[in-house]
């Protein structure tokens, strides 16, 4: 029997959280074969070769030339898939799957996508996402009119579904990357994991920026009185973790000259980086998924909330452990040492059922 073909849109940026959500999908279903939406992301094709070798997937890219004229002509037709410098064939896909955190933000194009793919197919599935940010209430009103023509969507917070309750193909349940298995490994008793994020790249948090960078100093050179090994993680080098971690590494060192920093890249190898990860014994956590994976694999985490799904997640799961908004910065006393409280920080269980692929099975299993 013929296998049934996917075509998955998200975000392929080299991403560790985005790539996590897609290795959770396409290993799901090894009975299906998935075209990636890859035209804006033409420079990470190889990388999505080789991660996901083992299963029958296809990249769709452009080369260069066409990649122009796409442009050009999506810039002036707002057209995504409807073009003449592309051949995707919306109507010969069993499921057209978006999959993805926060992709519905005011600022992006996500509703003129789905009502494009809605023209030729209406198999749209839409799992783990956030609502939001947004401020108009019309974007609401467009979101939920369009929405409730697609088969399913589920949403990773209570807070986001909530706004589309009343749409009867909507969903809610814990993030996707709650679905993974947990990572066996030794624990190293004396290291802790850092998860950065480059706030001088995130709309309305630039201010923050450099108390960010003071605080996770300051942590940092009191775990290394104590003994531990930092690691500082870079989840995505195209938003500037890795720059971060650079930066952090170098100001770490400056002040404890015998530290032992490390940073770890997420590349191309999704398990390596991982293995790393949960190593730590303890981790403190600015990427969303970083904080998931803490939870999933029993670490004692301090989450640092830069946006509501943050807030939204821990809110869901009812955490009470200490945890840092970064608007709360300004108010933070940065000479207090807070490691010897952060020390005390046990794991924390995640209590939500993961329903996020149920409707999909319906037709992929």
């Amino acid at each position: 029997m013929q296998n049934k073909r996917v075509l998955i849109i998200g975000y392929y940026a080299k991403n560790l959280g985005d790539d996590l959500l897609f290795k959770t999908l396409i290993s799901r279903y090894s009975n299906c074969d998935f075209d990636l939406f890859c035209f804006d992301y033409n420079r990470n094709v190889n990388h999505y070769y080789s991660l996901f070798r083992v299963y029958n997937i296809n990249v769709l890219y452009l080369n260069s030339l066409k990649l122009f004229f796409y442009k050009i002509y999506r810039k002036i037709t707002a057209r995504t898939f409807d073009c003449p410098f592309c051949n995707v064939d919306l109507r010969s896909y069993e499921a057209i799957i978006y999959i993805g955190g926060s992709i519905f933000q005011e600022n992006g194009h996500i509703l003129e996508k789905i009502s494009e793919c809605l023209n030729q197919n209406e198999n749209i599935y839409i799992l783990g996402c956030s609502f939001g940010p947004y401020k108009s209430k019309k974007f609401l009103f467009e979101s939920q009119k369009i929405l409730a023509k697609i088969k399913d969507i589920c949403f990773r917070d209570r807070t986001s579904y909530n706004l589309f309750s009343n749409n009867v193909n909507s969903r809610v349940s814990s993030d996707v990357v709650f679905n993974l298995p947990k990572i066996d490994v030794n624990k190293n008793k004396r290291s802790i994991g850092l998860s950065v994020i480059d706030l001088k790249r995130t709309n309305g948090l630039i201010q923050f920026s450099q108390k960010y960078i003071e605080h996770l100093i300051n942590i940092a050179k009191e775990a290394i009185k104590d003994n531990y090994i930092i690691n500082l993680y870079s989840f995505c080098e195209g938003d500037g973790d890795l720059s971060v971690c650079e930066y952090l590494k170098h100001e770490i060192i400056q002040n404890s000259k015998n530290a032992d920093v490390n940073i770890i890249n997420y590349s191309d190898s999704i398990d390596e980086f991982l293995i790393s990860f949960c190593s730590n014994s303890f981790v403190i956590a600015t990427r969303f998924h970083a904080i998931v994976l803490s939870i999933v694999n029993n670490i004692p985490v301090y989450p640092i909330s830069y946006m509501n799904k943050t807030d939204n997640l821990l809110l869901d799961l009812n955490y009470d452990g200490i945890y840092l908004k970064i608007q709360e910065l300004e108010n933070l006393d940065l000479d207090k040492n807070i490691w010897p409280l952060l020390k005390q920080q046990k794991s924390f269980q995640n209590s939500l059922a993961n329903e996020q692929f149920m409707k999909l099975d319906l037709i992929l299993r």
